[in-house]
């Protein structure tokens, strides 16, 4: 990410862009923060998808894929690798505020928020990309067909996590590691 930061400025005098990648640095550092400071180690899926969903946003920005119809389909895939990566943050807190009693409820309801949670910030981020549009003057956003996809596929994404982390979770929390890890990140991150 730093090499798109330098070839933002250098090679491209995009301002934004560079700003968009230490932005992107920086988010992508926040896992480890987190889990330097809370004591708590996220799934390597996790920081994985974060990272990767930072780095095609960045890429796709720096070297305009977004706006090349030979890469139509990467705003797709950068939607729903991005609400993935939420999603998955999305279900391991409800979930872990429902193994730990901080709040009841089924499996299937997990599921639901962790979709709900998803859907909700792949919303704002479009409307972020409204908003950016209307302040800078670019054209993030698209059309109504562009932004109603881009939707999809961030539903799509929040119900694969959220099927997957069901099924998941069903079998694994009967194990006692699987049980000592949300207690301690209960711990961590709740109390």
């Amino acid at each position: 990410m730093a090499l798109l930061f330098f070839y933002a400025i250098f090679g491209q005098h995009n301002y934004m862009a560079a700003i968009g990648v230490l932005v992107a640095l920086i988010l992508s550092l926040l896992p480890s923060l987190i889990e330097h400071s809370r004591e708590v180690t996220l799934p390597w899926p996790v920081d994985f998808s974060i990272t990767l969903a930072l780095f095609l946003h960045i890429a796709g920005v720096s070297f305009n894929i977004y706006h090349d119809p030979d890469y139509w389909w990467f705003d797709l895939a950068a939607h729903f690798l991005g609400t993935v990566a939420i999603a998955l943050l999305a279900f391991l807190f409800v979930y872990t505020l429902n193994f730990t009693g901080k709040i009841k409820m089924s499996i299937p309801l997990v599921g639901f928020f962790t979709f709900m949670i998803a859907l909700a910030i792949g919303a704002l981020w479009e409307i972020g990309e409204f908003s950016f549009d209307k302040i800078f003057k670019t054209n993030t956003l698209g059309d109504i067909v562009d932004t109603i996809t881009d939707l999809q596929f961030d539903a799509l994404g929040g119900v694969c996590v959220a099927l997957f982390g069901m099924w998941y979770v069903h079998g694994k929390t009967k194990k006692k590691k699987w049980r000592a890890y949300f207690k301690k990140l209960a711990k961590r991150l709740v109390a």
